[in-house]
């Protein structure tokens, strides 16, 4: 969902070993609710849990670091995200590309982060 927005960004939890934030992403009549929940964690592989529109999905690694994501309901394989980022890269410099990632998406990034920060620091400062 290109170009959408961040709506009621809520941080739940927020210390030195984890924090938890929920939003809604979207735009016009199609949002969705994403949820955030960091862990620190040593253990590997670590547990990634996503969560949308209220149903939860763990990341399972196989044999060969092979992965999917599973719910309850739904179970479908991913690919590797460093597997992806570095295709990407190699790409790129392969191809002589300019862009491994379009300057929207990136953007698109750089400003739900700038979002989600800016909204940590405030809370920080409040404690």
């Amino acid at each position: 969902m290109p170009e959408g927005q961040i709506r009621d960004l809520k941080f739940l939890k927020m210390d030195d070993e984890e924090f938890e934030l929920k939003f809604r992403y979207g735009k016009e009549n199609n949002y969705c609710d994403v949820s955030y929940h960091f862990r620190y964690c040593l253990t590997k592989p670590r547990k990634i849990v996503l969560s949308f529109n209220g149903e939860d999905f763990e990341r399972v690694v196989g044999e060969g670091y092979k992965q999917r994501l599973v719910s309850k309901n739904k179970s479908f394989d991913i690919e590797d995200p460093l597997k992806v980022s570095i295709s990407s890269f190699v790409n790129a410099v392969q191809t002589n590309s300019k862009y491994m990632i379009s300057p929207s998406a990136i953007l698109e990034n750089v400003k739900i982060q700038d979002i989600i920060c800016g909204k940590y620091l405030e809370l920080k400062k409040e404690r």
